[in-house]
């Protein structure tokens, strides 16, 4: 058979996923059998379209992305279905879906047009298809047999996924992303949906390992995926393992000589109540970040333990103060707009805004609530600012107190929220 023609959309959001993907394939020894081709808007798809060879072979579509981009994957798959119609290449054409939005909601995979959905943890049913796409007999009808070979349009594995089980590299794609250490979290926000995997961890071996290749291979920035960085390795909340922590740091610094590291900040975060003057004094000693990211994500005491944060704002403030002994800067992060949020909350966050800002200098980046498939407040839908509300929004990001984050976000919720409720019709 020809080589298959996997063609995949590519943003500046979603790049870390799909290079992971691309570097499962060519683990797995199958970069041999297929041709790569990246897209991330229709006319890319429309230019993809006019080469003959595509038209004329096995062909793959792969989306993997978060419910922020669901816009962008909507209108692409009306343009590959377009493409479809006018080129009559649909029986040689599949199209796949995995990553975030679609674990959390598969059904709506479904309702965009998706052959297969991959539902959760792609680790082992990823190599799983390619093998079975790879394996097929002749060239006609490629659709017809790779589709066969599922039960369900829906696919979820139950097999465990150990975080050992590859390393992020590989030569086929130039993007090598950071290293993820940690999946899942022990809290449960009733907006997020970290806390829908389970918790486990890449072991220090297998980051020893990632050290030793990122040498060899002679990159110079070193950054982490945690969810929440001081949580790293620990069997409860309660229990951090700041020494582990260290010894990882000391290590890449020290025996592998990296210089560069980062860990703590995007696109990993600390919670606040992991936040002391041990802690703190790891990311001084052996990081190069003068910035820690946490979330506080309301100033309301009330609407912080309706989200069930297991914090509350006394160890914002205790975040922030220590950050700052240790000449470090807190980046807090506030969402706006949850669900049945009043004016009166949303002036009460305003004001802690403030309050930390001028306290502690910390940098304030505002954001607006995006419901997400697979928590509870999914099926909700976002409050909007009151005049008042809004009013101090623009004051305080003109001034330099908050970024303006929030006004995209905005759009992007009203954008995504009309386009889930449609799948609901």
């Amino acid at each position: 058979m020809k080589k298959i023609n996997l063609i995949i959309f590519e943003t500046d959001v979603n790049r870390f996923s799909v290079a992971y993907l691309l570097f499962i394939l060519e683990k797995e020894k199958f970069a041999g059998n297929f041709n790569l081709h990246f897209f991330k808007t229709p006319a890319d798809i429309r230019a993809l379209l006019e080469n003959q060879a595509i038209l004329n072979g096995p062909c793959v579509f792969m989306f993997s992305f978060m419910s922020s981009l669901l816009c962008e994957v909507i209108e692409n798959i009306a343009e590959i279905k377009n493409g479809f119609k006018l080129s009559g290449m649909n029986k040689n054409c599949v199209l796949i879906a995995g990553g975030a939005h679609v674990t959390g909601d598969p059904d709506s995979g479904v309702k965009m047009g998706f052959d297969l959905i991959f539902k959760g943890e792609a680790e082992r049913s990823w190599p799983d298809f390619l093998r079975l796409a790879v394996e097929m007999p002749g060239e006609s009808c490629f659709r017809e047999k790779v589709l066969s070979g599922f039960a369900s349009a829906i696919v979820k594995d139950e097999r465990p996924v150990p975080l050992d089980l590859y390393l992020p590299f590989g030569d086929i794609y130039s993007l090598v992303p950071p290293l993820e250490i940690m999946r899942g979290c022990f809290y449960n926000c009733r907006f997020c949906q970290t806390a829908t995997c389970e918790v486990k961890y890449r072991s220090l071996s297998s980051i020893e390992e990632f050290f030793a290749e990122y040498r060899r291979r002679q990159f110079k920035r070193l950054c982490f995926i945690c969810p929440s960085a001081f949580h790293y390795s620990a069997e409860k909340p309660s229990k951090i393992k700041a020494d582990t922590i260290e010894w990882m740091l000391e290590t890449a610094r020290e025996k592998y000589g990296i210089k560069y590291i980062e860990y703590g900040i995007f696109p990993s975060e600390a919670r606040p109540e992991t936040i002391s003057d041990e802690t703190a004094g790891i990311i001084k000693k052996y990081c190069s970040n003068k910035r820690v990211s946490i979330g506080a994500q309301s100033g309301d005491g009330g609407r912080i333990a309706r989200l069930g944060r297991g914090h509350g704002l006394d160890a914002v403030h205790n975040a922030c103060e220590t950050l700052k002994r240790h000449g470090l800067t807190a980046v807090v992060d506030f969402i706006f707009g949850f669900p049945e949020e009043t004016q009166e909350e949303q002036l009460t966050t305003l004001a802690a805004i403030k309050d930390i800002h001028t306290r502690y200098g910390s940098r304030i980046q505002t954001h607006f609530f995006l419901p997400l498939p697979g928590t509870p407040l999914y099926s909700s839908r976002f409050s909007p600012l009151g005049p008042k509300a809004e009013n101090l929004l623009k004051k305080y990001s003109s001034g330099g107190i908050c970024t303006d984050w929030y006004l995209e976000g905005i759009e992007q919720s009203k954008r995504i929220c009309k386009i889930l409720d449609s799948f609901q019709s």
